[in-house]
């Protein structure tokens, strides 16, 4: 009898384990594992089977939590005894050969009773380096061919995102972040996409969670930040947003969350609020957009000082217009800062000092330097101050969606790859079919730039469609689409119209002459 055999049902001792753990699962609290997505579904493939997303690199190898994670992997798993259902184990910065991942595995896999290892029907198994590879080969002959057929190696995200029901860059918001990071290394090493650095519609189109009420685009890593930050250990810290860490510590911990090391050094206080600060210093546009400082700024002209009714409209007129990314962001911090101000007696963070911590960071001039930078910055502090006290203020809007977000959603510039501009998202297609036929409708109109397709989103763009463009290269390959024509279609209409263009100064020329 071959190892692993799905035609072979479990031993009566391995089938009394697995009925214990499920009815074991149904009394256990299993948020530490639902709030990573340390398996995930991610709907149906175009053969109807329901997909499951492993990934291994969340659990930290300590005894109890291996326990527990069998157990909430078993009791995952008996909700596909009756219907089909294929399984991605991810090992994205996880070692097979050391970590207890491959032990964990195992384990569930020999516990299952046959029903649900006959509806097991393919194993993808992604990340894996060529050392994993090879020791499953040598391990074959004793694995069961029937077990063996069901694996598949996945060399490019791409390929198995193709195999989905929904639309690839759907199913790319719905990867954890460190899956999304070593798969854009792999293809282009040092330009994959970052924590440090992304603006907000970034992260919230690529990283959204929806674990806070009632927030749906919230990048997850703020809510990271602002569960340890807000802990009982912490939030009473005096002088909590003040505390600076050494450099060595700082990279450290920077390095971790740009990687999405799940194993990240969070107890390091000092680390943990200079990273948290650092969030914001290194946007390329400011957390309130674009705009905010403009707007404090026509403050300054009036001839009195503006009370605070006037502060609150300006802040809550910048704020809508906020993309709704943006705008649930800018909620759930507001709301994070009044929980610390909350405790001033013992932390000394009031709204006014907090406010003057972040207030450069989120409201800052487009140009350096400008000489209303003072003034400017004390109304936006007061203004902050304000809105910390009142998170309430700010309730994200769901026609936020279309209005002018402070960035591009899509990653910065850096992340640019060569390929990309030969692929698009359906959305950039539609897009710009939509502009081709606009143009063949006003033939006497000059081609607009924009009319081609885009690698980055234009800043107008909504959320919903902002996530399928500013889809990682995976997302991309997946849904790209044979090459269109526009582009010499446009070169042609541009033609004809210089031609045009060159007739009517002839006439004027002969015109002229009648006239002499």
């Amino acid at each position: 009898m071959s190892y692993m055999d799905s035609d072979v049902e479990a031993s009566p001792e391995m089938l009394q384990q697995y009925k214990k753990a499920i009815e074991l699962s149904k009394q256990e609290d299993y948020t530490e594992f639902n709030r990573v997505g340390f398996i995930r579904s991610l709907g149906k493939n175009k053969d109807d089977e329901e997909v499951l997303l492993v990934t291994l690199c969340f659990l930290t190898g300590a005894p109890d939590q291996l326990s527990k994670a069998l157990r909430y992997g078993q009791a995952k798993l008996h909700s596909m005894e009756d219907k089909p259902f294929v399984v991605i184990f991810a090992l994205t910065i996880t070692n097979w050969l050391t970590d207890a991942a491959s032990t964990l595995v195992k384990q569930c896999y020999i516990t299952l009773p046959r029903s649900v290892k006959k509806n097991l029907k393919k194993i993808y198994l992604l990340h894996w380096s060529l050392t994993g590879k090879m020791v499953l080969a040598a391990v074959s002959p004793m694995i069961s061919p029937k077990f063996w057929q069901k694996v598949v190696y996945v060399e490019q995200l791409s390929d198995f995102l193709a195999t989905l029901q929904m639309p690839a860059s759907e199913a790319l918001c719905k990867l954890p972040y460190v899956i999304q990071h070593e798969e854009e290394e792999r293809l282009s090493p040092g330009a994959g996409l970052t924590i440090y650095g992304s603006n907000v519609t970034t992260l919230s189109a690529r990283i959204p969670t929806d674990v806070v009420k009632p927030y749906t685009r919230l990048p997850s890593i703020y809510v990271d930040f602002i569960e340890h930050l807000t802990s009982k250990d912490v939030i009473q810290t005096k002088d909590l947003f003040f505390l600076q860490a050494d450099c060595a510590s700082l990279y450290a911990f920077v390095g971790d969350i740009d990687q999405g090391n799940p194993q990240a050094e969070w107890s390091n206080l000092p680390a943990l609020v200079s990273g948290f600060r650092l969030l914001f210093d290194c946007m390329p546009v400011p957390f309130l957009g674009d705009g905010a400082y403009a707007a404090f700024d026509a403050l300054t002209k009036a001839s009195t000082k503006p009370d605070s009714a006037k502060l609150q409209a300006t802040l809550q007129q910048v704020y809508g217009s906020l993309s709704l990314g943006e705008q649930e962001s800018f909620s759930y911090i507001m709301n994070a800062f009044k929980t610390i101000s909350a405790e001033s007696a013992k932390n000394g963070m009031t709204s006014t000092k907090i406010a003057e911590v972040f207030a450069a960071s989120f409201c800052r001039p487009p140009t350096k330097p400008d000489a209303q930078i003072p003034i400017v910055s004390h109304l936006a502090v007061e203004a902050l101050a304000l809105g910390i006290e009142h998170p309430e203020w700010f309730q994200p809007s769901k026609t936020a969606a279309s209005a002018k977000a402070g960035g591009v959603a899509a990653a910065p510039a850096k992340k640019k790859r060569p390929g990309d501009s030969s692929s698009s998202s359906s959305s950039s297609e539609e897009s710009s079919e939509e502009e081709e036929e606009d143009e063949e409708e006003e033939e006497d109109e000059k081609p607009k730039p924009n009319a081609t397709v885009k690698v980055t989103p234009p800043a107008k763009q909504g959320t919903t469609n902002v996530a399928a463009k500013s889809a990682a290269p995976a997302a991309k390959a997946a849904a790209a689409a044979p090459p269109k024509k526009q582009p010499s279609k446009k070169r042609e209409s541009s033609s004809e119209e210089e031609s045009s263009s060159e007739e009517e100064d002839s006439d004027e020329d002969d015109d002229e002459e009648d006239d002499e």
